[in-house]
């Protein structure tokens, strides 16, 4: 039985439910990540950068296991403190795994557009309603637009004479652009759901007059989707109102997640025997962070190869350089897709069964 056409939750999450579709996505990442890293060994002496691999500090690369270890808890805890609100019995493990899910399939979509279905699918399978766990996702993105804002802005204050009139440049100021206009939809949809609500109507009968072959049933879908947002405009507010300190507790707990994964960086720094200023390198990863958040590329790369050793070129000598951005991308990226990739295949065979059993 395929798992799209079994029930209205499985319609869904069907393209992340699709196992040609994650296969599909994980050929593109891995294909032009090993595009951008051999960019990187050409540009560098391969021969230097190989030994540079093997002077790595040992106990630095262990620090960062741990660092890293640490981000998919606290991005599992940052859900955890709201889904504890509406489903008590939800353990934090449920957190855990969907915020690797996120990692996974972000890591295989363009935008990372996968991973918010995928974080959903994860927590519903857990126990926890669909529209809960969107306004749990919402209230976390609140937390990280704020942060982003904030802390890319002190960056580029201080960071400004480093930073390249070239891409780099153009996608942090998409960045911003696509920061404010998702800020504001997702204000507009919390104070004037209703409202929203008709806009998305319109836009959906709009579409389907235009595209009537293409969209046939969107005008239905929009309809849906204008409900869904009185329910989870619900939960929110029952999250605001009966525990008005959840959101700046989301915010700290983002602060701090973000702080680890920029330092770190630092920490991967140290094992490459490179000396550099914290501050400045905690500062070029709030950017470097930012910039990729929205990259259009599977799990940003190939824009993210080339903006760490862009904006790191400041601080590593050449022959580290590959080295380095290897180690950044291993350790913040793909150790914690390979073990979501884990956690959320496991779930999609045991859903497959569990459907198979029931059909």
């Amino acid at each position: 039985m395929s798992l799209e056409n079994s029930s209205p939750e499985n319609e869904k999450f069907g393209k992340i439910l699709n196992q040609a579709y994650i296969r599909r996505g994980v050929f593109m990442f891995i294909g032009i990540t090993l595009l951008a890293f051999t960019c990187l060994f050409l540009y560098s002496n391969t021969g230097e950068v190989l030994q540079a691999i093997k002077s790595i500090k040992l106990e630095y690369v262990g620090l960062a296991f741990l660092m890293a270890f640490f981000d998919w808890w606290i991005g599992g805890m940052r859900n955890h403190i709201f889904v504890r609100e509406t489903n008590p019995g939800i353990s934090q493990r449920v957190c855990f795994d969907a915020n690797l899910a996120n990692i996974f399939i972000g890591a295989v979509t363009p935008s990372q557009t996968g991973g918010g279905p995928a974080h959903l699918y994860m927590l519903w399978r857990g126990g926890v309603k669909l529209t809960d766990g969107i306004a749990v996702s919402v209230m976390n993105y609140i937390s990280t637009i704020v942060f982003f804002i904030i802390s890319t802005g002190i960056s580029i204050y201080h960071l400004q004479s480093i930073i390249p009139n070239d891409h780099i440049s153009l996608l942090i100021k998409s960045g911003f652009a696509i920061f404010t206009t998702g800020f504001i939809i997702v204000l507009i949809s919390l104070l004037a759901p209703e409202r929203m609500g008709r806009v998305l109507m319109w836009i959906g009968k709009k579409l389907k007059s235009v595209f009537p072959n293409r969209f046939k049933n969107l005008d239905t879908k929009t309809e849906k989707l204008a409900g869904e947002l009185q329910n989870y405009h619900k939960t929110i507010m029952f999250f605001l109102i009966n525990n008005p300190l959840l959101l700046p507790l989301s915010f700290i707990i983002t602060c701090i997640m973000y702080f680890n994964k920029y330092a770190l960086a630092f920490v991967l720094l140290l094992g490459l025997g490179i000396e550099a200023d914290f501050w400045t390198v905690i500062e070029i990863q709030a950017i470097i962070f930012f910039m990729l958040y929205h990259a259009p590329s599977p799990g940003a790369s190939g824009f993210a190869e080339l903006s760490i050793a862009g904006l790191m070129a400041h601080i590593i000598i050449d022959t580290k350089l590959a080295t380095f951005t290897i180690l950044h991308r291993s350790f913040l990226l793909l150790l914690g897709a390979l073990v979501g990739a884990f956690i959320m295949l496991r779930e999609l065979k045991k859903h497959n069964t569990e459907q198979t059993t029931t059909s």
